[in-house]
């Protein structure tokens, strides 16, 4: 099998990442100016060439970061570097970051992505952003399962294996993953996989009486309990997650594949039937009065065996003990891998692939495999995050992340820092938007075409994710005939004048950029009464250019209804939703007055296409 791994030609790492900002000033972190010192071998100025010279380029974008795929000056090695920026947000933002990085370096496994190292900080001053270097992994399981690659039933079975034994590791831990999906899979040339996105991951709760989040887990892969509302739940959720994946690997296409919550568990019932009471034990009043009063469906598994030619007896008893709907009952990672189904993925994970087992030469030249102990290792230790109830306030946050990486740096090699004055990292710092993914694909489909998209595009809801901060209350006066919802840009920019620069009446104000951003910043300065307003742009047409529009905002409702803040004026194209891609053409190549901020008027739907 080694070589047939790799689907495409994109290098990924862990997780969904989204752009990065401004690089560190350069007086900030005088030490910032070299990639590295001396060698670990005392040799001064010295490195080992990469054996094959690779231009630095960007492999992933989304919600949390910017990843890139760089060549690590110690050893030549490519590596994939993710920067995580504007840590410091918020609280629990921040506390997200602290927990994800200390996973990274608690993981030890071959089946589990880890941090390899993490770059100097600068002063913690101007602490504001986490550099992290991890293995670089060829592909997922998303695209490889989506390409026309052939996948053999030995292919199933070895990347089956790998999930569980990764996963069994995780959960000996303490640790959910909560968002297990084939994009987070990831695969390299030889078939290796490995676990990652730890963003939702937590230590798992063992109070029943302390609700969890239900905001976990892309749609397609999300345990009914928590479809249901459950307000607790266990790793049994990362068990069904797995079962889904399972049965898209032998059928190539999603098992469940619904556009809302209910139509999801409407799915999920047409192949389990309908659940009794005993397995709705968990799920909220309001749930389980709606599968009550639904017509009783009998189950159908047999359906399974229809996925392809590949779902075997062995496979079909092994998926269907993973997707039972109730998670008591649901089978465990233990107990999935003893499963006789995984016999030969565990023989083959072992005679060639993991790092468990070695191999011994003989006198005589005959290689021996000598196997380890153990085949699936739990963790040494379980995960603690006991730490994190004693971090009250962002100050703190900041104090112990910084603290903990430089505790880091002191026992590993030559450390390593970013140099903001080099060509490399200004393109990496400028890392934003495309209609595509770098390597040409795209992560959404509609009714068989495919869908463009800006490269930041969060996959973790089924439709489009926006921010609570970003979604206005209508206003009591507006009217209802229409549905308004206000971009990222304008809240930024309007809230940067009126909440952080806090414009005081009579001040002259600067801007620098005059997209929407700039513009919507403008009309905060306005309203919050400066007495001058300068607009500085490198391009001298985008006065005239942004004010081609029609209209703008709520708070930003009063503010729009009052002709404070408007909106319609920036919209230069107004377009169907059935034109996205031409949408993001028009963005791609500037005919709009701003890139990274066209306001698409979009025909009004239903009820329907609203995610959760």
């Amino acid at each position: 099998m080694k070589n047939q791994c790799g689907a495409t030609d994109a290098e990924k790492t862990g997780g969904d990442v989204a752009n990065s900002h401004h690089p560190q000033q350069q007086q900030q972190q005088p030490q910032q100016q070299t990639h590295h010192s001396s060698s670990n071998n005392g040799s001064n100025n010295t490195q080992q060439p990469a054996q094959e010279a690779q231009p630095d380029r960007p492999i992933g974008y989304g919600a949390f970061g910017v990843v890139w795929s760089v060549t690590d000056p110690r050893d030549g090695k490519r590596v994939a570097l993710k920067k995580m920026p504007n840590v410091f947000q918020s609280l629990v933002s921040s506390k997200r970051v602290f927990r994800e990085l200390k996973m990274l370096c608690f993981f030890k496994h071959d089946n589990v992505l880890s941090a390899l190292d993490i770059l100097q900080p600068p002063h913690i001053d101007f602490f504001q952003e986490i550099y992290v270097i991890t293995e670089l992994m060829q592909s997922d399981l998303h695209k490889i399962i989506v390409s026309p690659q052939h996948l053999s039933t030995d292919h199933i079975k070895v990347f089956l294996y790998q999930i569980l034994r990764g996963l069994k590791y995780l959960h000996s831990a303490r640790i959910l993953h909560r968002d297990i999906k084939p994009g987070n899979l990831l695969v390299n040339s030889n078939c290796l996989l490995k676990i990652c996105d730890f963003g939702l991951a937590r230590v798992e709760e063992a109070d029943a009486n302390k609700a969890m989040t239900q905001e976990v887990v892309t749609q397609y892969y999300r345990a009914p309990e928590i479809l249901m509302g459950a307000r607790h739940y266990s790793s049994a959720v990362d068990v069904w997650s797995i079962g889904c994946i399972f049965g898209e690997l032998l059928g190539r296409r999603i098992l469940f594949q619904a556009q809302t919550p209910i139509q999801q568990l409407e799915l999920i019932t047409d192949l389990l039937g309908t659940p009794n009471v005993e397995d709705m034990s968990t799920a909220c009043e309001a749930a389980r009065k709606h599968m009550i009063r639904r017509p009783a469906k009998p189950p159908s598994l047999a359906a399974l065996y229809t996925l392809s030619s590949q779902a075997t007896h062995e496979a079909v008893h092994l998926l269907s003990q993973m997707l039972v709907f109730n998670p008591e009952k649901r089978i465990n990672v233990i107990d999935a891998l003893a499963h006789p189904y995984l016999d030969e993925g565990r023989l083959r994970f072992h005679s060639c692939m993991c790092r468990c087992c070695q191999t011994a030469t003989q006198p005589g030249s005959v290689a021996v495999r000598r196997y380890a102990a153990d085949l699936e290792p739990s963790a040494v230790q379980p995960f603690e995050d006991h730490w994190e109830r004693e971090l009250t306030s962002t100050h703190q946050v900041r104090e112990k992340l910084h603290k903990f990486i430089m505790d880091q740096l002191m026992s590993s090699q030559v450390p390593l820092c970013i140099n903001p004055q080099s060509a490399a990292y200004k393109s990496f710092a400028s890392s934003t938007m495309a209609g595509f993914l770098s390597d040409g694909t795209s992560r959404f489909t509609c009714n068989g075409q495919v869908v463009k998209h800006n490269m930041g595009c969060s996959t973790f809801a089924e439709y489009t994710v926006v921010n609570e901060t970003n979604v206005s209350k209508i206003d009591p006066t507006a009217p209802l005939d229409k549905v308004c919802l206000i971009g990222c840009a304008i809240a930024t920019g309007y809230g940067a004048a009126l909440n952080t620069a806090k414009v005081r009446s009579g001040s002259t104000v600067a801007i620098w950029g005059l997209g929407g951003v700039g513009l919507a910043a403008a009309m905060g300065a306005k309203k919050a009464g400066a007495a001058r307003i300068i607009g500085v742009d490198i391009n001298p047409a985008k006065a005239e250019i942004g004010w081609k529009s029609r209209d703008q905002v709520p708070k930003l409702v009063e503010d729009y209804l009052s002709k404070q803040l408007m909106v319609d004026e920036l919209i230069t194209h107004t377009l169907p939703i059935e034109s996205i891609n031409e949408a993001v053409d028009l963005m791609k190549k500037g005919d709009c007055f701003s890139l990274k901020t066209l306001k698409v008027k979009m025909d009004f739907y239903p009820n329907e296409i609203i995610g959760n």
